[in-house]
């Protein structure tokens, strides 16, 4: 809590007014009497609003222009530091963030997961995978409120770039892996990895490394710890690359709790759904949110060594996007699967044909068409025989499809349930 004479000291501007505010907001409807509302870009035109539902207080980028650069030491200053009472661990990377934060989570018991991916228990959900400062000082608080020793969350070269980590120290971070994704974003290559590389860079925490090539290892000026497989038994049948992420994971952990602890727990690991999630075993339906060049090369192999008959795999890619992807998502699956089926993902406000007719480039003849993803997913269900793998790649726990302005409910996971029951 902080009085009005007190946040106007914190931006340098002299007043005498007492009254209290207890709360931040950035979204008109949650504000109340006691509010200040944050208006950030397009929330200027919600501070009408704003004040009929009782803000006393609006502070908005256009009168402060620095603002949004600083906006997670202002939030943390207002709650009074609540990240001093807690462990705050990172996992950024390309591939298996969500992963291995699921993974350390279950083996930190004490820990609250920032997430947007549901979970069971002390899962903070949010929308994007690093949701905006005010998010997480609000997920900060909860921690402390709960007694929780530590929180996790993902560092996506987004939440870099747009500040929402910026003033947040971690005290450890965990580097899975640092290919290509994002360049609709980022333009370069370049650009991405070394956003990424800036923010490790920039932290004084203990560093830990998974996959990094020479070449980046050399861009790093912080001392890190270089992480090896682990070579106990695998729990739950992990596939080669999330056994990279849990070694991560377990790392990590290591040094916060006791070996013996550590084992016990690593055998009861579960993964977060969408990720390698097997929905039935004759044939083997698998759903994973694989999105990047890399995550596709990565379950395609390990379940063609795996698969006893065909290997049928069901995707397409998201509109909007890195359109450098989608040739190469065709000719991965071209190379490795006996069917490709090219259905919608999230077609957003591109033409979902165009992007269809990008993957299937690599080879016309070979791939099946079906745009509407409920029937794909059907129609490649009903291909496979017992002995097939079929993998329904692209948007694992995803429930929400985009096309144009409309969000369709959609859950890979149900209508593959759907067949079952039928």
């Amino acid at each position: 809590m902080k009085t009005y004479c007190e946040v106007m000291k914190y931006f340098k501007i002299k007043s005498s007014s007492e009254i209290l505010f207890t709360n931040i907001q950035e979204n008109s409807k949650k504000v109340n009497k006691n509010s200040i509302f944050v208006a950030l870009g397009k929330g200027n035109n919600y501070i009408t609003e704003a004040k009929k539902n009782g803000a006393r207080l609006i502070i908005s980028d256009k009168e402060y222009p620095f603002l949004k650069d600083n906006l997670m030491d202002f939030y943390l200053w207002f709650y009074d530091y609540p990240n001093f009472d807690i462990e705050l661990i990172g996992i950024t990377g390309t591939n298996g963030k969500t992963t291995t934060s699921y993974f350390l989570h279950q083996l930190l018991k004490k820990s609250l997961l920032i997430s947007n991916v549901p979970g069971r228990n002390n899962i903070y959900l949010t929308v994007n995978t690093t949701p905006s400062s005010l998010e997480i000082v609000h997920a900060l608080l909860k921690a402390k409120e709960s007694k929780l020793r530590y929180v996790i969350m993902e560092v996506s070269s987004i939440g870099i770039k747009e500040n929402r980590v910026k003033g947040l120290l971690f005290n450890v971070i965990g580097l899975t892996n640092l290919t290509s994704d994002h360049l609709d974003y980022h333009h370069t290559l370049e650009e991405y990895q070394q956003t990424k590389i800036d923010f490790i860079n920039r932290q004084v925490s203990k560093i830990y490394i998974g996959e990094l090539s020479e070449e980046l290892i050399t861009k790093l000026s912080r001392p890190y710890f270089k992480v090896s497989k682990i070579s106990i038994q695998k729990p739950n049948n992990l596939s080669s690359f999330n056994i990279n992420n849990l070694s991560l994971a377990y790392q990590i952990a290591s040094s916060y709790i006791n070996v013996r602890k550590l084992n016990y727990r690593l055998k009861r690991v579960k993964l977060p759904k969408g990720r390698s999630q097997l929905i039935h075993k004759k044939p083997r339906v698998i759903i994973d949110y694989a999105h990047t060049e890399a995550a596709f090369l990565a379950i395609l192999c390990e379940e063609k060594k795996k698969c006893k008959g065909k290997l049928l795999v069901l995707f397409g890619a998201g509109g909007n996007r890195d359109k450098g992807k989608r040739y190469k998502y065709g000719e991965l699956v071209y190379k490795y699967a006996n069917v490709g089926l090219v259905c919608n993902d999230n077609p957003r406000y591109e033409s979902p044909s165009e992007i269809i007719n990008d993957i299937i480039e690599v080879n016309t003849s070979f791939f099946i068409v079906e745009p509407d993803r409920k029937k794909a997913i059907n129609q490649i269900l009903k291909m496979a025989k017992k002995e097939d793998t079929v993998l329904i790649l692209g948007r694992g726990h995803e429930k929400i499809q985009q096309i144009n302005h409309l969000e369709i409910y959609l859950s890979d996971e149900d209508e593959v349930k759907k067949w079952i029951k039928e």
